[in-house]
């Protein structure tokens, strides 16, 4: 199947939804994959670049210069989201591929997600402005 590589970025693609979904099927996997996508697999702090970095529980890092704890998800769209960042991807995967956009109904529906206007067009608006 799919291997996590530095190279990410410039060389992997899903080819379909469904393969979205089976190399994505966890949450632990997917962090695994943001990871990959924003740090290259080296954590960086967000809040001093230059800073060293430890490990954390829970997968938490903390900042060496600044005391700071953080996530992949620090200082990104994902942070203080309740959904699954498996349907945040599969969102981003949806509206990428639809070359006239999509409704907010209808991505609930596509992602699973309550069908309240609030929920799907917040996701699609941080898509858009990202």
């Amino acid at each position: 199947m799919y291997e996590f590589t530095k190279n990410i970025k410039s060389s992997f693609r899903f080819k379909s939804l469904y393969d979205l979904q089976l190399v994505l099927s966890s949450e632990a996997k997917c962090i695994k994959f943001l990871e990959m996508l924003i740090w290259d697999g080296e954590p960086v702090s967000p809040f001093d670049k230059t800073s060293a970095v430890y490990k954390c529980s829970n997968g938490m890092y903390r900042c060496k210069n600044t005391g700071k704890y953080f996530t992949v998800k620090t200082d990104t769209i994902f942070e203080n989201t309740k959904l699954p960042l498996m349907k945040w991807f599969m969102a981003i995967y949806i509206l990428t591929s639809h070359k006239k956009g999509i409704a907010s109904t209808q991505l609930a529906r596509d992602i699973g997600i309550t069908q309240n206007y609030s929920s799907s067009s917040i996701i699609l608006h941080y898509i858009a402005i990202t």
